[in-house]
């Protein structure tokens, strides 16, 4: 994309270019992106399985919160479950062991106005709508929307100015908007 010299960043400066007609023009430098590259700054926040053996625990979904950070992980004894740590590099501690036979699988976290949503299986209910504060007594089920161990299987969880959005099948109607 060709841009006007004024709009250069003079940071960026400017190259010329001869064209074939023995003209010269100005191309300029487009930054695509803001952010930060900390290459020499990584270090293992926490070893979650503790094992020796090579065993990852896969952290996925990974959502800002306010100064907290969420992710799912899996480990051998409890399977995928909600984790936190903080932006400075706290303590990574496991939110809440929401299905105690094995992983709730947590999935489609997302941030409504500092409260994390997202789904979750607690092996009695089917997948459902959770949120939590980022303790343990904090997260609970929004809401049983398929009544028993039918899942609602809530998907598609979208931030809208504050409100949050999403598909569910409350077991009757089918999926429908939430």
């Amino acid at each position: 994309m060709l841009m006007n010299s004024a709009a250069i960043p003079p940071r960026y400066g400017t190259i010329m270019r001869k064209s074939s007609r023995k003209h010269s023009r100005r191309l300029g430098v487009e930054r695509l992106e803001n952010r930060l590259l900390l290459a020499d700054s990584q270090e293992l926040l926490k070893d979650i399985n503790g094992l020796a053996e090579t065993v990852g625990s896969e952290p996925q979904a990974i959502v800002r919160v306010g100064t907290s950070i969420f992710f799912t992980a899996n480990t051998v004894t409890h399977g995928r479950e909600l984790w936190r740590t903080n932006i400075s590099g706290g303590p990574v501690f496991r939110v809440k062991d929401i299905n105690g036979v094995g992983g709730s699988d947590p999935g489609s976290l997302t941030n409504v106005n500092g409260t994390l949503f997202f789904t979750a299986n607690n092996g009695t209910s089917g997948r459902e709508l959770w949120k939590s504060n980022g303790t343990e007594a904090g997260t609970v089920r929004v809401r049983d929307i398929n009544p028993g161990v039918g899942s609602s299987n809530p998907s598609g969880l979208t931030n809208l100015n504050g409100t949050l959005f999403f598909g569910a099948d409350n077991g009757t109607s089918g999926v429908e908007l939430w």
